[in-house]
């Protein structure tokens, strides 16, 4: 299920605020899902089965993605009209690379798909029993992705049935004519450092740190350090913690040496926040 690249502008701006986690956005998209989900008639009545739906975004590692916030969204929307959710989590490895996968062709993809190996625990397993299983994705362009998470469930799970839900679906034509079809979507809103605070600026809550996030911003820290800086003083500090939190996990670590200096940068204005907060509750 899914919809053309020729979605409204209103859902094309949604759609890249949502990629660079505006969770008002997400929350909307995830709205979008959801009336599409419960207006199919056979889909309906899986979702309301006894034995309720098995739920998880598209595989990722130790950085959440911007599937898993539409997700997150989704289950807690389909919960609200009844609908008895399990959550449980495709684990992928080697998740994060120095490419850009928005960028890369069809074969591209293919290779880099071919190294990261997914796989779900012995317990999510189990609970996906007799269940249909809903993978949640912001995009499908070439059905990579959607194979693995098949080839990996119909071995080890027995389940009722799959069904993968998204955003948008490129057709063939569309996907082998222009490439970059999904690096001009995710930027139809944030192109640059500038737009991304204006988006921070606009919400009222604290934003989802994902996987596209976190390297757009230590890519600012290695290109424009004093710019980077300056931000991190702006950027909530429980966003810096968790983006900290993301910035030194396992799936940085494969990336190698590349953000190192921008890493410290960032441990460098935490702990001057931290000690700051620290001293005016000492000194109120």
């Amino acid at each position: 299920m899914g919809a053309g690249a020729d979605l409204p502008k209103d859902v094309m701006l949604n759609y890249s605020r949502m990629k660079y986690g505006d969770p008002v956005a997400t929350r909307m998209l995830a709205q979008m899902l959801k009336d599409k989900l419960l207006s199919i008639s056979p889909l309906r009545d899986d979702l309301f089965q006894d034995a309720g739906v098995v739920i998880a975004s598209s595989a990722y590692g130790a950085i959440p993605t911007a599937a898993h916030a539409l997700t997150e969204e989704l289950s807690l929307l389909l919960q609200s009209e009844g609908v008895f959710i399990k959550p449980v989590k495709i684990h992928r490895e080697q998740a994060l690379g120095n490419e850009d996968y928005a960028t890369l062709n069809h074969r591209q993809r293919g290779a880099v798909l071919a190294t990261r190996k997914l796989s779900i625990s012995k317990s999510n397993l189990a609970s996906m029993r007799g269940r249909m299983l809903l993978v949640v994705d912001d995009l499908i362009a070439t059905g990579s992705h959607e194979k693995a998470t098949i080839e990996l469930v119909s071995d080890t799970a027995e389940l009722a049935k799959i069904q993968f839900v998204y955003i948008f679906e490129f057709s063939e034509q569309l996907r082998d004519s222009n490439p970059m079809a999904e690096s001009h979507i995710n930027s139809h809103y944030v192109k640059n450092i500038d737009d991304y605070f204006e988006l921070i600026n606009e919400v009222k809550t604290t934003p989802y740190v994902n996987a596209r996030v976190v390297k757009f911003l230590l890519g600012e820290g290695i290109s424009s350090p004093e710019m980077f800086k300056a931000i991190l003083r702006k950027l909530p500090l429980k966003f810096c913690e968790r983006f900290h939190s993301a910035a030194v996990s396992s799936d940085m670590h494969q990336i190698g040496t590349d953000f190192l200096p921008a890493i410290e940068m960032l441990k460098e204005s935490l702990l001057g926040r931290h000690v700051a907060q620290r001293l005016e509750v000492l000194n109120p």
